[in-house]
C-alpha cells in the first residue's frame, strides 16, 4: 500500500471502484498515461507544487480553460500506419483535427449533445481563450510553493559590495 494514497484506495473500495494497477500484462501502463500527461499537463503547468486552496481554486480555473482550448481548438495528427524497412520507420499520419472535431465526425454524438457542443464552440473565442489561460496560468504560479530541493539565490542587489 505504500506506492498509493491509502485514503484513494478506501474510497475506491468504499465506492465500488475497480481499483487496478494497469491493465492485464501491460506492465508498463503508466508509462502511456504519463506520456499524455506530458504532452499537456506538464508542459502547460510544469512541476511545481501547488499545496493552498487558493492555488488549487486557480488549478481548477486554468484546468478548465485547458480543457477548452485542447478539445476545441489544438489539433492533432494521429498515427495511421507504421511501417518498417530494415532500419527506417516509415509513419503515415491522418490530417490533423481537434478532439472536438474526431468527435463530431464519428457519429457516435446524439444530435442534442452534437447541438450542445456546436453551441459551446460557437460562444468560444481561440484568442480570448488563450489570454484567459495565459493570465489564470500567471496567477497560478504565482502561488506555487516553494521546492525544498531547490537552493535559494539571493538577489543580486543584496550581494553586491555596498549593497
Amino acid at each position: 500500500m505504500s506506492s498509493i494514497n491509502k485514503s484513494l484506495y478506501d474510497y475506491c473500495q468504499k465506492t465500488a471502484v475497480t481499483f487496478t494497477r494497469s491493465r492485464a500484462w501491460k506492465k508498463n501502463d503508466s508509462a502511456h498515461v504519463e506520456q499524455k500527461n506530458g504532452a499537456v499537463v506538464r508542459q502547460l503547468i510544469g512541476y511545481d507544487r501547488f499545496a493552498s486552496k487558493v492555488a488549487y481554486a486557480q488549478l481548477a480555473r486554468v484546468y478548465r480553460l485547458a480543457r477548452l482550448h485542447v478539445n476545441f481548438f489544438q489539433p492533432v495528427q494521429k498515427l495511421v500506419t507504421k511501417t518498417r524497412a530494415g532500419a527506417r520507420t516509415h509513419r503515415v499520419y491522418d490530417r490533423a483535427r481537434t478532439p472536438y472535431q474526431r468527435l463530431c465526425a464519428s457519429g457516435v454524438l446524439a444530435s442534442g449533445a452534437r447541438a450542445e457542443l456546436e453551441a459551446a464552440y460557437q460562444r468560444l473565442n481561440p484568442l480570448a481563450l488563450r489570454r484567459d489561460l495565459d493570465a489564470a496560468l500567471d496567477r497560478l504560479w504565482t502561488l506555487a510553493a516553494p521546492d525544498p530541493h531547490r537552493p535559494v539565490t539571493l538577489n543580486s542587489e543584496l550581494t553586491a559590495p555596498g549593497g
